[in-house]
């Protein structure tokens, strides 16, 4: 979705300045052209941290917050278009 972003913008006759960021860290963020910013989410950290959550909540424990480790992975594409 990112990178379909990336090219309307890029393609746009419009004066306006849009910034775009993905988010997985998937490859094409990276040979993308310019390379795509992204965030990168761990999936195994996120899997293992929501097979959690669900046993805890069968157990009828109360809700918390989780905030799930990542990394903003800064490329070309950090500027606005």
């Amino acid at each position: 979705m990112a990178i379909r972003l990336q090219r309307l913008f890029k393609n746009s006759k419009q004066e306006k300045s849009y910034a775009v960021i993905s988010f997985n860290n998937s490859l094409i963020t990276e040979i993308a052209n310019p390379a795509l910013t992204s965030v990168n989410i761990f999936p195994y950290q996120f899997g293992e941290k929501a097979a959690q959550l669900l046993l805890e909540k069968s157990r009828k424990s109360a809700s918390q917050k989780v905030i799930i480790p990542h990394q903003i992975i800064e490329r070309e594409l950090t500027i606005v278009f």
